[in-house]
């Protein structure tokens, strides 16, 4: 099966620690840079010849261009992105105007993070047939890394091509088929005939 529009949410690898020795590793599997650029073989397979990429990445990524080199490995051009600020609450509506929300705060580098930004790359003659969607979601955090359902119901909108694919999948999502080590049933396998096998893809891909 060929896919109009992908959606991923790599597991990005940092080279974090903190004073405890405690870093993102620690909290859910990652892959590499190049275990993640290895997948291209695997994904150019699965999208059409006109195909969306909606990738999710962190500002380190962002602005090491590591999240842009990917979409380009995997085949699609880099356009535009959408930015989730990340909210304690749901941001409620007040006399027809929404005040600032109270932002979660997440450790960085340098500043607290309180964004994920949503690349949009593309793959042949993808275009949407209106630009009337704001670039920004407004959405509580919930458990680790699980993303807001309001970045699904912008996609299915601006990309009304079928059918859907969302890679490192966690949930079942209405209209979308998954992959993913985390993802409840063994929708769409790898060529590998296992679920998150980067080593083997490694080897299919002559790397190792």
């Amino acid at each position: 099966m060929k896919f109009r529009c992908i959606l991923a949410d790599p597991p990005w690898q940092y080279k974090d620690r903190d004073k405890d020795g405690i870093g993102t590793d620690d909290s859910y599997p990652t892959m590499s840079l190049e275990e993640l650029g290895s997948m291209a073989f695997w994904v150019k397979r699965l999208a059409d010849n006109d195909c969306w990429l909606w990738m999710w990445t962190t500002n380190a990524f962002l602005v090491d261009g590591s999240a842009s080199w990917l979409c380009k490995k995997w085949g699609f051009e880099p356009k535009t992105l959408v930015t989730w600020i990340k909210c304690k609450e749901q941001p409620m509506t007040l006399m027809g105007f929404k005040p600032m929300p109270k932002l979660t705060k997440i450790m960085g580098y340098y500043v607290f993070s309180s964004t994920e930004h949503l690349i949009i790359a593309i793959r042949g003659n993808s275009t949407p047939d209106k630009c009337m969607y704001d670039n920004v979601i407004f959405a509580p955090t919930r458990e680790h890394s699980l993303k807001p359902d309001e970045s699904y119901k912008l996609i299915e909108k601006v990309c009304v091509e079928t059918p859907r694919l969302e890679l490192f999948a966690r949930r079942i999502m209405p209209g979308w088929r998954g992959w993913g080590r985390d993802y409840p049933t063994k929708d769409i396998m790898c060529p590998t005939g296992k679920v998150w096998d980067a080593s083997r893809i490694l080897q299919l891909e002559g790397k190792k």
